[in-house]
């Protein structure tokens, strides 16, 4: 299929459970050609009604969700027996292409990349939580699959939240039963995962289980059998990583309260979330600009970009001079096991990297003892799937002086 309807198709882009998106080319009235995101819709479910009847009502609600953090479609319908969504084309990276590919060059994100993209991610969600209709109806729209597949950070260092396609408008039936488990397993709030009523704030705690990914670089649910996630998130039993004790307290504070098991005992709202985490930039970051980090995003995401798409195995980031410097870390709370070392030294290095005439800042953190990853895991958006844990999830318990030691680059 190379065509469909004015939409001339140039690559496929992913693969979800309920549609196939691609990058695709249109001539829009003024005779200039406007890359676009299509969404297709899987044949085999084309056929079924009532997937066609969701499909539907999805584009329905998404195209009028205009906002400047969430990715909308400008049009849909169906074609040739082919039903589709066209949205606007990003160049960039989801965030799970962005935290494997890092992880594959012993990198990380900083305190205030993670912020910002969070912070971002949390405006897109208040808007949607407190979304208003054509006829002037509050309707609160709940994503229901806040997970990092579904964050996208453009190559202008833009944050978007895409696919609001398991969404449940509350008040309303429709065919996402409450009953039906849908979204990735590792991002679920306990009442999601059991089946149970949810609210605006299932979207938060999933995303302070992306924000423990970001901070630490490691998934707070590694398990790969989906009975023991499931049980693990009703119970509310994880454990934070060493990485995250070594997080401001401010910030661990701010994480802990929007993991809660009971929902009253989260943050109330997008708004109140995204306050925390901004007092965390203001009193544990010396320096902390939005504006300088959304530059500085952009020009990490431009230059992983392109080996990405070229298939090379390195990320060929600008080299720089550096030089070492340690830093205490923070205290043990008492439900960490013995084993676990918190106060294990980190190595600061800074570097200062010219790109594309601007100077990027490199900080080199920590000395880690995880063991080599394995490969990304896959996109793929299939319903009740648990993504397969990344290979640094395993054999935590392993005492520090016998791993050799390794530096963390932070990148913007």
């Amino acid at each position: 299929m190379k065509q469909l309807g004015p939409y001339q198709i140039l690559e496929r882009i992913g693969s979800g459970g309920m549609a196939t998106v691609y990058r695709a080319e249109m001539m829009t009235n003024d005779g200039v050609k406007k890359s676009v995101a299509l969404k297709i819709l899987h044949p085999h479910l084309a056929e079924e009604e009532s997937f066609v009847r969701m499909f539907l009502k999805e584009c329905e609600l998404a195209v009028d969700l205009r906002h400047e953090n969430i990715i909308s479609p400008f049009d849909f319908g169906e074609i040739g027996g082919r039903y589709y969504m066209a949205m606007e084309y990003y160049r960039g990276l989801n965030m799970r292409m962005i935290l494997d590919t890092l992880e594959k060059q012993n990198l990380n994100l900083s305190l205030s990349s993670g912020i910002y993209i969070l912070s971002e991610v949390l405006l897109g969600l208040r808007y949607a939580h407190r979304f208003t209709d054509r006829e002037g109806r509050v309707r609160e729209v709940i994503h229901r699959d806040v997970s990092p597949q579904n964050i996208l950070v453009t190559t202008d260092g833009d944050v978007r939240l895409i696919d609001f396609g398991i969404a449940k408008i509350m008040g309303e039936t429709g065919f996402t039963d409450v009953g039906t488990i849908k979204g990735k397993l590792q991002y679920m709030s306990p009442e999601q995962a059991g089946g149970k009523d949810i609210d605006r704030r299932t979207d938060l705690y999933a995303l302070s289980v992306v924000a423990h990914e970001v901070f630490t670089g490691e998934m707070l649910f590694p398990a790969r059998q989906p009975t023991r996630v499931l049980r693990q998130i009703q119970l509310g039993d994880f454990r934070f990583s060493e990485e995250f004790y070594v997080l401001p307290s401010r910030l661990q504070r701010t994480m802990r309260r929007s993991l809660g098991r009971n929902p009253n005992k989260r943050h109330e709202d997008a708004k109140s979330f995204r306050s925390d985490l901004l007092t965390v930039a203001r009193r544990d970051l010396s320096e902390y600009v939005p504006q300088k980090t959304r530059k500085e995003l952009g020009m990490l995401i431009r230059s992983l970009i392109e080996p990405v798409e070229a298939g090379d195995e390195e990320i060929r980031l600008p080299t720089a001079l550096v030089e070492s410097n340690v830093s205490e870390g923070h205290g043990v709370e008492s439900s960490v096991s013995t084993d676990r070392d918190p106060f294990w030294p980190r190595i600061f290095v800074y570097g200062c990297v010219a790109l594309v005439g601007l100077a990027l800042l490199f900080e080199i953190f920590g000395v880690d003892i995880r063991p080599e990853q394995a490969e990304p895991t896959s996109n793929a958006r299939v319903v009740g799937k648990v993504n397969p844990a990344p290979q640094r999830m395993r054999d935590r318990r392993v005492v520090p002086a016998e791993k050799p030691a390794r530096k963390k680059v932070i990148l913007p």
